[in-house]
């Protein structure tokens, strides 16, 4: 009888134990949480600027199967409130290299917009990388990416309206290559890469930042 009685006890916790697990919601894993515009969040990381500050950021999945690596936007604004830079320098660095143009520092010195770059959005087609390059000092945005890949930047105004446009040629080239600087204060950028050999150009591209 006892045999008996504790057969049965067994059971019907089992029983009890198997309808609470399936009671239970799944659990979602963070490294595949839903996000907006068909995104699927892939995992938390963290960006370096030139200058060595580091960015949080997220890596996502894109509905077309590429992943883009996006700074977060609450550090980003952080970072444009510290730059040290007394004025950026506008439509002036529209078509500068931004590895051989400065703005005057508050300090008095002068600084090269490469200098505190960052990459707030990176895009991977599984090939190849385009970086959106951006200088917090000066408020300039380009494009930069490698190899044998042809590079654009393409500026927007507020609105959404076209402005401008700056091309790299790194088709026949195994180093990184950049494009010219286009103002980004107050303004919009995209940065894309040609993944067309020959013909006219299939751009993907970053986000608008």
């Amino acid at each position: 009888m006892r045999r008996s009685t504790t057969l049965l006890t067994r059971t019907v916790t089992a029983v009890l134990l198997l309808l609470a697990l399936t009671a239970v919601p799944a659990l979602t894993s963070p490294a595949a949480a839903a996000a907006p515009d068909g995104k699927t969040l892939l995992r938390t990381t963290t960006i370096r600027s030139d200058d060595g500050k580091v960015l949080p950021a997220r890596t996502y999945r894109l509905a077309n199967g590429y992943t883009e690596t996006v700074v977060d936007p609450a550090a980003f604004q952080a970072l444009l409130a510290s730059a040290a830079s007394s004025d950026p320098c506008g439509f002036v660095c529209d078509g500068k290299d931004p590895n051989s143009y400065g703005v005057l520092g508050m300090n008095g010195h002068t600084y090269l917009c490469a200098n505190d770059a960052f990459s707030p959005k990176t895009l991977n087609n599984g090939n190849s990388t385009v970086e959106l390059r951006y200088s917090p000092r000066c408020r300039t945005a380009w494009t930069r990416g490698c190899c044998y890949v042809n590079f654009a930047g393409f500026g927007y105004w507020g609105n959404g309206a076209y402005r401008n446009a700056v091309y790299a040629w790194g088709q026949n080239s195994r180093i990184k290559v950049w494009t010219a600087m286009l103002n980004d204060a107050g303004l919009l950028y995209k940065a894309c890469q040609d993944t067309q050999v020959g013909g006219s150009p299939e751009w993907q591209c970053t986000g608008l930042y």
